[in-house]
């Protein structure tokens, strides 16, 4: 019922997708899911993208929009819309990718790492580490092909390796959710893209 999520709802209508403010609101009428967004997968790329927090997003999906600083900062009305509805996009396309991934080995290791994946190619299409919402909102999503996605999918595998390497005992499910594994990708994309 909050303002800002009326608005979402309106500003993605105009742009032909579905703000789904009332859970299953749009598939109940048969709006093509391809099309449609919820609230937390909109607030869990967000959080993903704009604030490095991609474990957080991945371990309290729905704590995210309970929880008021968090919802309050995630929602932020100064914000321009297109960020919410370009993150959603991006976040689609990669796991469009992800699915088309042919080498089992690979796509089991980065079943738990799909916001992740996210965070990574952000910061290869804009070649930086911290993404801010200007740069969602400029977001061209034509510059994210196979090759990119391959790349980008290839240097968090090898984060995941490093990682693993350093702390014998983690495993991935856990991984894609602390903190301390994000900080590490963070450190590792700010080391290429200095």
């Amino acid at each position: 019922t909050d303002d800002i999520q009326r608005e979402l709802e309106l500003f993605y209508g105009n742009e032909g997708y579905y703000y789904d403010r009332r859970k299953n609101y749009y598939k109940n009428q048969g709006k093509p899911a391809s099309r449609i967004f919820s609230i937390q997968t909109t607030a869990q790329i967000i959080e993903s993208l704009l604030f490095n927090n991609p474990h957080s997003a991945r371990s309290k999906p729905t704590s995210l929009i309970k929880d008021d600083p968090t919802y309050n900062r995630i929602f932020d009305q100064s914000r321009n819309y297109k960020v919410y509805l370009n993150s959603c996009l991006l976040n689609k396309k990669v796991i469009e990718l992800w699915t088309n991934i042919e080498d089992r080995d690979k796509k089991n290791n980065l079943t738990n790492f799909k916001l992740h994946i996210s965070r990574v190619i952000a910061s290869f299409l804009f070649q930086k580490t911290n993404i801010t919402a200007n740069d969602i909102q400029a977001l061209n999503l034509d510059i994210l092909d196979d090759e990119m996605f391959n790349t980008a999918t290839e240097f968090l595998l090898e984060c995941i390796n490093n990682y693993q390497e350093e702390n014998q005992d983690a495993n991935l499910i856990n991984m894609a959710k602390t903190k301390s594994f994000t900080d590490f990708l963070v450190t590792k994309l700010t080391t290429k893209f200095q």
